[in-house]
């Protein structure tokens, strides 16, 4: 008799690299996230300047026209 174990497990990145346009990292780390750890994550919890910084554009925010 055979027992299959299933793991289900997600894949989280805080990139913690930086915050209000300055890096905490090297060049170097950010382009590792970039290209190495983003790609093999579920979810990625990065801040704006992170994000932006990584993705290599700017992040619009909506405003409500109320």
């Amino acid at each position: 008799m055979y027992v299959w174990r299933v793991c289900v497990c997600a894949i989280v990145c805080d990139p913690v690299m930086g915050d209000e346009g300055k890096l905490y990292v090297p060049q170097e780390v950010v382009d590792i996230y970039a290209s190495a750890v983003v790609p093999l994550a579920d979810l990625i919890t990065p801040n704006q300047f992170e994000c932006e910084y990584v993705c290599r554009s700017s992040l619009a925010l909506a405003r409500s026209q109320d």
